[in-house]
């Protein structure tokens, strides 16, 4: 029996580890802002739109198909189709924590702890970063930041505790 040739690699699969603890910080924005947010229309609607970015960046991730159909899965390189489509995911992802952001860190920024706006810049210069370049170890790199800014924040949601 043959096996298929499948070049996975490191870009689509820290790709879809960064969009699950993107989508991640979403639930943990919108619980922690049910306090402040009635469920109005307005609301709801930039939830679906919110919800549906995300759901268009999490099926642009792995791809649905590969070459010919005789080839299945036969020659798949991650890599090409992680720089094919790192505009339309990361965009999608970008426009989704500005959503977000955008609004606690204007009506509450005096609240919000140094370490966050660090945060948020570095982040929002790695999303850029992931749009603007096909170069793949610049791109690693700024995936790694994203995952490491995570982990950072899931670390220190414990020790210092973010107002929402």
């Amino acid at each position: 029996k043959r096996r298929r040739v499948v070049h996975l690699g490191w870009l689509t699969p820290m790709l879809a580890m960064f969009v699950m603890l993107d989508l991640t910080s979403f639930w943990e924005a919108g619980w922690g802002s049910r306090r402040f947010v009635s469920a109005q229309y307005g609301i709801l609607l930039i939830g679906l739109l919110v919800s549906g970015l995300y759901y268009l960046a999490a099926s642009l991730v792995f791809p649905s198909e590969f070459g010919e159909r005789h080839e299945r899965l036969s020659g798949a390189d991650f890599d090409t189709h992680y720089v094919q489509h790192r505009r339309q995911v990361m965009g999608a992802i970008f426009i989704c924590d500005f959503i977000e952001m955008a609004p606690v860190l204007i009506l509450r920024a005096s609240e919000i702890p140094t370490r966050v706006w660090f945060e948020n810049a570095l982040q929002f210069c790695a999303i850029l970063t992931c749009i603007a370049t096909r170069n793949k170890r610049a791109n690693i790199a700024a995936l790694a930041v994203l995952i490491a800014i995570y982990l950072y924040t899931a670390v220190m949601s414990f020790m210092q505790p973010v107002p929402l």
